[in-house]
């Protein structure tokens, strides 16, 4: 999106009618796995596996982007037209505020690390209780 520009209207609502058809998928499967019988008649009740598994997948999505990053990066060092900017650690919006733009990666590791403590007990609550009052 442009600066400035607000997502309103359809878009908004779409984007809604993603996220709450998307997060009712992923309790209605979880529960849905929580109740299938293994090899010898036990439930599933593994909600540590199943966070593991979530956050692989965020993890994949994450190599994604940077093989993406780092293409286009590539592309726009061989166009002859486009000369290399130097990296700068800040950049002055139109408005006048000064934003950071490099950040320690590792500062990710503080909310990342509250995500995974909630997303398993999350999963512990919905193998103890019905989806629909999850």
């Amino acid at each position: 999106m442009s600066e400035g520009a607000k997502l309103v209207g359809a878009a908004l609502y779409l984007v809604m009618l993603g996220m709450l058809i998307s997060g009712s998928a992923n309790t209605i499967l979880m529960k849905v796995q929580n109740n299938t019988d293994g090899l010898d008649s036990q439930p599933f009740n593994h909600p540590y596996l199943q966070c593991a598994i979530m956050f692989m997948g965020e993890f994949l999505c994450m190599i994604v982007y940077i093989i993406k990053t780092q293409y286009i990066k590539h592309k726009a060092m061989q166009d002859p037209n486009n000369p290399p900017k130097p990296e700068e650690d800040f950049v002055i919006t139109p408005d006048g505020r000064t934003l950071k733009t490099k950040i320690n990666p590792l500062l990710l590791a503080i909310p990342a690390s509250f995500d995974v403590i909630a997303s398993t007990m999350m999963n512990i609550a919905l193998t103890l209780i019905n989806a629909s009052i999850y």
